[in-house]
Parts: structure tokens; sequence; C-alpha cells
């Protein structure tokens, strides 16, 4: 080949190289404005705001079972969320989490997200205050819980939080949360209403009496009279895949249940002087996998004075 023929054999690779490489450019910009195929458009002037809980290693939910609840409501249609002080929404009314891919490309799940993988999420579009900021707070409950038991607060901790500033037009992530992989330590609650807590002008009414925990939403369940006025729950007769708690499973050593029982539909605390959860006539025994023998374990008072207990380590019997 000649020199001349090279040079224009050159020239001409070049000019295809460069043109592909403006047309992937340009096809990018286009996915990007274009929000992918059936993409939602984001309303104008809102901030985006994403939320994601992982549910990977337990793979218990199922589409519209859970919910981002929070001083808030939400338009299902226009996915613009609203600010509610008195988290009054409801069910219907809250986020749903979904498992169906980024809201870019037809879904409702954040950027990113991938469908059909156990992360649950939704991105939502609000409207930023004229002046100053607009703080929402936030966390997840069960909805099937909510339905079936009254209650499926599954958020840990402090409620969550994030603030939408005016002027404000990049997109926030909200903190999420992860499921820790069900464990092995199995719980029984007993309450002895023989031991009950004397309150001055006060009986407690033990025809019905439950009892509700962090491990499973705060929806209160119906304990077992085994007579004398012993009442006793055994979580793993509730939890598996086909009993009343499919969303929950066995403990992890660490883990700080807590719990409160309800007697004639009035929880068992101080409402006279404290609030604190009267600990009169109860024991929370664990068994782990290996050990022949239940253990009392020792009970204390969380920050929101709730009766709690630590999962031990080893019990004494565990071989």
């Amino acid at each position: 080949m000649s020199t001349k023929s090279f040079a224009l054999v050159l020239l001409a690779s070049l000019a295809t190289a460069c043109g592909s490489g403006v047309q992937q450019a340009s096809q990018g910009l286009s996915d990007e404005k274009s929000a992918g195929s059936g993409g939602f458009t984001q309303p104008a002037g809102t901030v985006a705001v994403s939320f994601a809980v992982d549910d990977r290693e337990n793979r218990v939910y199922e589409a519209g079972d859970l919910k981002w609840k929070g001083s808030f409501i939400y338009d299902a249609t226009t996915r613009i969320l609203t600010f509610d002080p008195f988290w009054s929404a409801g069910l219907d009314g809250w986020p749903t989490l979904y498992d169906d891919g980024p809201w870019t490309q037809g879904g409702h799940e954040p950027i990113g997200a991938r469908a059909k993988d156990h992360v649950w999420g939704v991105t939502v579009f609000v409207h930023p205050p004229a002046a100053g900021s607009d703080s929402y707070q936030y966390g997840l409950t069960d909805a099937l819980y909510e339905n079936k038991l009254g209650n499926g607060w599954m958020w840990m901790g402090n409620n969550g939080e994030f603030t939408v500033s005016a002027g404000g037009s990049g997109p926030i992530t909200a903190t999420g949360m992860s499921f820790a992989r069900f464990g092995h330590v199995d719980l029984e609650f007993t309450l002895d209403t023989n031991l009950l807590a004397q309150v001055p002008s006060w009986t407690w009414d033990t025809t019905t009496v439950t009892v509700k925990s962090s491990t499973w939403g705060w929806g209160e369940l119906a304990m077992a009279s085994t007579g004398g006025g012993l009442y006793t729950l055994r979580l793993s007769d509730f939890t598996g895949k086909h009993a009343l708690l499919v969303h929950t499973g066995l403990l992890n050593v660490g883990e700080k249940p807590e719990f409160v029982f309800t007697l004639g539909g009035v929880e068992y605390r101080n409402w006279w002087v404290d609030y604190r959860v009267f600990a009169d006539g109860v024991t929370v025994e664990s068994r782990g996998p290996g050990a022949p023998k239940w253990t009392p374990a020792p009970i204390w008072w969380a920050d929101d004075l709730n009766t709690a207990i630590t999962v031990p380590e080893k019990h004494p019997d565990q071989r």
C-alpha cells in the first residue's frame, strides 16, 4: 500500500471512530433525558428523595408488604410527597416499597437499583419550601403485620430523618436499613399474674393477656394460660413460612429485643409515676441450638423505658 493510500485509510478510520464516539455520547445523553424506556418523568420543581430496605439475607417480603411510614402523605399517581406532622396518612397514604427496578426505567426504585433482588425501595418527589427547610421523620412498617396484629413497626432506634431546603434541586438519599439474617436462639415469655406490681386504687384486668415486642413489629400476640395464673408465649410457635409471623425468625446472639405485656388492653407499665414498664412477675428465657434447657435472661430497661433483654452469647447447658 502506498503512503497516500495508507493516509486515506487512516483518515477514514478516524472519522468512523469519532462518529461512533459522538453517537455513543449522544445516546447516553438521550437516555438520561428520556429516563429510559417507560421511565417516570420527574415533576417540575421537585427534589427526588430515595429510600431502600435490604431483605436479601432472609428474602421473606413480597410486593406490598413494606411501607415507608412517616410524617408525610404520598400521592401514588404523581409520586409527590407532602409534609404531614401528624403521621396520619395510614397504610394507603404512605409509600409502598418496590422491587421492580429504577423509576427511570419503568419501576419505582432508586436509580441504580436492580429488580427482584430483594432490596425494596422507592423514589418520591418533594417540593422544596419557599424559605428555610422542611424536615421529615420516618420509619418502616410491615403492612401485613399492621393489618393482622394492629402494628408492624420494624424500624430500629430513633426515627430516620431527611431535610429538604429552599432552592434545593439535587437528589436526596434517606438512610435505609438492612434486615439481619435470622438466628437460632428461641425466646419464651412468661408472666406470673400472682406477682403483678401493686398499684394503689388499681386492679390489673387479666381477662386478656398479650405481649408485644420489637422482634415482630409491636403487634399484640395472645399468651397461653398454663394454669395457676401463669401465661406463656414461645417465639418459635409463631415463626416460619406458614405461621402467623411469616416475616420473623429466631434471634441472633447480641440482639436486644424490647417487649411490653398488655393486661385487659392496658400496657403493664407504671402510668402513674415514670412510665417505666413493670418487670414484676416477668421472666424471659432463651434457648440456643444444642441447649436442652431454657435459661433466664436478665431484664433491663431501654431508653424508652420498655423492658428488654440481650440475647446471651452462650447458654450454660449448651454442648
